[in-house]
């Protein structure tokens, strides 16, 4: 247990938290394998795969936290569309 005490520990102090612990995550799975990699780091075997993967194939920038945010959606309706239809809700025609 000592060992996951010092990898937490060492994550407390740096300053990227998630970033350090994928790296670290990702470079012990090259070497230890995934199972004990899992077990070490307190999660799932796939949760270590999507990691490895990305650091190999992406270098340590595919580590980086990405927004979560949903993507533009292609079929909104244009603020050019939409200005004539808020316009008709403020100032409603009499039937």
């Amino acid at each position: 247990m000592a060992v996951a005490s010092t990898i937490y520990c060492d994550m407390i102090r740096s300053k990227d938290h998630r970033f350090d612990l994928r790296l670290r995550l990702a470079r012990h799975a090259a070497t230890r394998g995934i199972e004990a990699v899992a077990r070490q780091f307190g999660c799932v075997r796939n949760t270590v795969r999507v990691w490895r993967r990305r650091l190999q194939h992406g270098g340590r920038g595919a580590l980086i936290e990405h927004s979560r945010a949903p993507h533009p959606c292609p079929h909104k309706t244009s603020p050019a569309q939409e200005r004539p239809v808020a316009a008709s809700y403020r100032h409603p025609r009499a039937c």
